[in-house]
């Protein structure tokens, strides 16, 4: 019992190392990207990208992503039928 405590111990230990290497080298890999900078945790972990808009602002992938981040941020949020929106947008609008 006693070595597979140890065993999943330095398992955790390797995991943890290779995750560590694998973010030093996105962030290397990010820090050549001029306009893009991360914010990592403690831990390491990117928790924050910052992108210079004023360079990359007319990126339609980028615009894609951040769309598709909207989307996902109001996932679960309460919906209405189009036939109601429209009916308000036709009122507000004067439209049949």
């Amino acid at each position: 019992m006693n070595n597979l405590k140890y065993l999943i111990e330095y398992s955790e230990n390797i995991f943890v190392h290779l995750q560590y290497y694998i973010n030093k080298r996105k962030e290397l890999i990010m820090s050549k990207i001029a306009g893009i900078t991360t914010t990592t945790d403690h831990r390491g972990m990117e928790i924050y990208v910052k992108i210079n808009m004023r360079k990359y602002g007319n990126n339609v992938l980028l615009e894609d992503f951040l769309d598709g981040q909207a989307v996902e941020a109001r996932r679960g949020d309460e919906t209405k039928p189009w036939s109601e929106v429209k009916a308000g947008l036709d009122k507000k609008h004067g439209l049949k």
